[in-house]
């Protein structure tokens, strides 16, 4: 056992259990005020802020008459009034008419509005759960489930973490939680290297020598594991069953170039744009010109980017996407995303769902979700499979 499990675990000096400092109480997740945040897949920041214990809205009273006794004086002089009134109302009836023509019209955009304000409502994001004295958020547009930024830990303990996952190559349970996420891709790459394959033995032997090169470079499928934790084990089993290379990246663990060139650029188109669009002193014309100078780093995507059991980790989903895609790292002529996360299938399921014990768990995803990135980065979804929690995103023509 290493000397971090080991920390966990030490017994306290008067053996009576494990060795656990004195706790401050928690404070209720009610009593923390939390201010509303924005969906950290699709950056929704519609709030549906009612309360759960509505305002009772005050009942209408009603108008009743005494039902004593009249004279025949009363009477006689109610049935005077009352003829005059029918007149009235007969030219109000009239009036009522035209009224009511309008009041159609009206309804008719009363109607719309609703329909409107209902679908508002749908994209509207709730309290999803309060889960373990946490708060999660419900977002209606894309689905995410996510917990507020409140209940993230640190970086440190986060690493602390994942250091001690027994995931790894000599781990075969772990291998085969993993296989069918090879084997999905394999099939996918032999098919498509079969195509070329056709296509080559179609073309004129000029033409094939003339694009060689080229074709070769096609037929070289390399892969990214994009967040593939303290003991990288897809690459090996891609490796072994496939035959195709993968490499390695990691936040915390394994730093990656081509990873750090798509962080670099980003960072230039994103501050040439926010100082295009404000009005700039003097000063900020030079740093503008200062940004502009810096050169774009050129990308060479991937064929193909895994992300297993990585992206409920992460606090901004969306950032890493574009990293993905935007960015460049995959390819755009044909490149394929395959991401792995167990996925919520109803509400019902997460108030004992295992996944949110994991306190690095931090965002969950429904089928829906994974239909709305598709729609966001113009991918073609070639396979959710709820049962494994695989999705594989295609980007590209003729699929």
């Amino acid at each position: 056992m290493s000397e971090k499990r080991k920390f966990y675990f030490k017994k306290n000096k008067e053996g009576g259990g494990f060795n656990t400092k004195k706790k401050n109480k928690t404070t209720n997740v009610d009593d923390l005020n939390l201010e509303m945040v924005p969906c950290p897949l699709c950056e929704n920041t519609l709030y549906d802020k009612t309360n759960i214990n509505k305002d009772i809205t005050p009942n209408a009273t009603d108008n009743t008459t005494s039902t004593t006794s009249t004279t025949s004086t009363t009477t006689s002089t109610n049935n005077n009034n009352n003829n005059n009134n029918n007149n009235n109302n007969n030219n109000n009836n009239n009036n009522n008419n035209n009224n009511n023509n309008n009041n159609n019209n009206d309804n008719d955009n009363i109607t719309s509005n609703d329909e409107n304000e209902n679908k508002d409502n749908e994209k509207k994001i709730k309290i999803f759960s309060k889960r373990l004295n946490k708060l999660y958020y419900g977002c209606g547009e894309c689905g995410l489930v996510y917990m507020h930024p409140h209940f993230h830990v640190e970086n440190s303990k986060e690493k602390d973490r994942y250091e001690l996952h027994k995931n790894s190559p000599t781990d075969e349970k772990y291998k085969s939680f993993l296989q069918p996420c090879v084997e999905k891709l394999k099939l996918l790459l032999e098919k498509e290297s079969k195509e070329i394959i056709v296509t080559n033995n179609n073309n004129d032997d000029s033409n094939n020598n003339n694009n060689k090169k080229e074709e070769e470079e096609k037929n070289e499928f390399i892969g990214l594991d994009y967040g593939c934790g303290p003991g990288p084990t897809l690459s090996l089993m891609f490796k072994e069953i496939a035959n195709l290379k993968v490499e390695n990246y990691d936040p915390y663990f394994m730093k990656h170039e081509m990873v750090e060139k798509v962080e670099k650029n980003l960072k230039i188109n994103n501050n040439n744009n926010n100082n295009k669009s404000e009005n700039e002193n003097e000063n900020e014309n030079e740093n503008e010109n200062e940004n502009e100078k810096q050169e774009i780093e050129e990308i060479k995507p991937f064929k193909f980017i895994t992300c297993t059991e990585a992206i409920e980790h992460f606090k901004y989903p969306i950032k890493d996407l574009k990293k993905i895609i935007d960015g460049g790292l995959i390819s755009k002529d044909g490149g394929y995303l395959l991401i792995m996360t167990q996925l919520l299938l109803n509400d019902e399921m997460f108030e004992n769902w295992h996944y949110p014990r994991d306190f690095t768990h931090i965002c969950f995803f429904r089928p829906k979700t994974f239909n709305w990135i598709a729609q966001k980065f113009n991918a073609n979804l070639l396979e959710l499979d709820q049962s494994k929690g695989i999705s594989i995103l295609y980007f590209g023509k003729n699929k």
